[in-house]
């Protein structure tokens, strides 16, 4: 297939940039409030079975990288890598690729995303999920789904404190999962990383306490969003469009802590130390 060009690529309006198409209990509930409406992308299927030797070459790259360090994945680096070099390469590893589309809180920016197989019945409820914004023929910014092999510890070990440290947590106990999810943010070097999990709690005085525990943080896999360490960025600018990113707390106000003493504090303290925060304070 010849690759798209940024010159005649199909469009929607107020598509999501990280559909999920396999439901989770790590996933956080929305039943509290109301979310903005989405198109789904369309697919393009490319086959029903992997392409001669994706898969090999997958399972490869997902032990490798490539041969680079983040923000680079699989050798693709945002902001020098082309479209057209992406697309070449990614495209016979994918048994699916969406059409680019368009996000309104992004005007400048198309959006497209590849699903690689896992097994030999690939499926997308069972992929390594990439999304990937192009600008001016060139990749800006990659978005990696679907359980990366990284993990929040790891990578605090491997790239120190982040800059920022951003928290949520949400879900009522005795009706449906309490859920947290953290963002780890290093913009010197390009990269988020964010962890989602069920989450333990207690009662404490007759209020609800929410544990994360150093053994969910090794376990649960990461995201990553990747960009040009270059390029300035805040953490808000990669989630414009979904409302629950204004419900995120620095760590400061979700743990009276700085992200030096929760890096420090996961790092060095032996065994399965936990944190704790009121669960009321996350009231929506």
């Amino acid at each position: 297939p010849i690759p798209p060009t940024l010159t005649n690529l199909p469009t929607a309006t107020q598509p999501t940039h990280t559909p999920s198409p396999s439901p989770s209990p790590t996933t956080i509930p929305t039943s509290t409030r109301t979310p903005k409406p989405t198109v789904t992308p369309t697919w393009v299927a490319l086959s029903t079975q992997p392409p001669a030797g994706a898969l090999a070459k997958v399972k490869e790259l997902l032990e490798t990288n490539g041969g680079c360090e983040l923000p680079c994945w699989w050798g693709i680096r945002p902001g020098k890598t082309t479209w057209k070099e992406a697309y070449d390469f990614l495209q016979p590893l994918a048994f699916h690729v969406s059409k680019p589309i368009q996000i309104k809180e992004y005007p400048n920016l198309l959006f497209v995303w590849f699903y690689f197989p896992m097994d030999e019945q690939p499926s997308l409820f069972n992929s390594r999920e990439i999304g990937f914004a192009l600008e001016k023929d060139t990749l800006s910014i990659a978005w990696i789904q679907g359980g990366h092999d990284e993990d929040l510890v790891s990578l605090m070990k491997k790239y120190g404190v982040p800059q920022e440290v951003w928290v949520y947590i949400t879900g009522i106990p005795g009706t449906g999962p309490v859920v947290y999810s953290i963002y780890l943010f290093y913009p010197a070097l390009g990269i988020l990383a964010n962890h989602r999990q069920n989450t333990d709690f207690i009662k404490r005085n007759g209020e609800d306490w929410v544990k994360i525990c150093k053994n969910r943080l090794i376990h649960g896999g990461v995201r990553l969003v990747l960009w040009p360490s270059e390029k300035p960025m805040g953490y808000k600018d990669f989630f414009r469009e979904y409302e629950e990113t204004d419900r995120y707390r620095p760590v400061e106000d979700a743990f009276g802590i700085s992200p030096e003493e929760f890096s420090k504090f996961f790092l060095e303290t032996e065994g399965n130390p936990c944190l704790e925060s009121r669960l009321n304070m996350w009231e929506e």
